[in-house]
């Protein structure tokens, strides 16, 4: 390897460890939420159906939601475990347990 390049990364190692932490965390909360029976988010499914459908109704758009369809004459949706954006929340999640601080300061919510 370059000596340049490794004269970077130990310049960045506190950088290197943070994605490190990061990707380590990630893997872990993603293998989790992976081994999840699928059938635990259905009624998370369904709520989102619900807040999609009111949503639509709000802007005048005639539609019914049975569990986690949404239909009208026009088209018909399932909403599906990929609309939930856990993947995202499980992402940003990751981000805040590997950021060096003390747990109690990371938890801290303050108004």
């Amino acid at each position: 390897m370059n000596s340049a390049i490794l004269h970077r990364l130990r310049d960045n190692k506190d950088v290197m460890g943070f994605a490190l932490y990061v990707a380590l965390a990630s893997a872990i909360l993603l293998g989790l939420f992976l081994a999840l029976p699928r059938n635990l988010l259905l009624p998370l499914e369904a709520v989102t159906a619900q807040a999609v459908s009111g949503l639509l109704h709000g802007l005048g758009v005639g539609v019914t939601c049975n569990g986690n369809v949404v239909s009208s004459p026009a088209f018909s949706i399932r909403v599906i475990d990929e609309c939930l954006g856990l993947e995202v929340l499980l992402l940003s999640a990751a981000f805040v347990l590997s950021f060096p601080a003390q747990l109690k300061n990371k938890l801290y919510i303050r108004s």
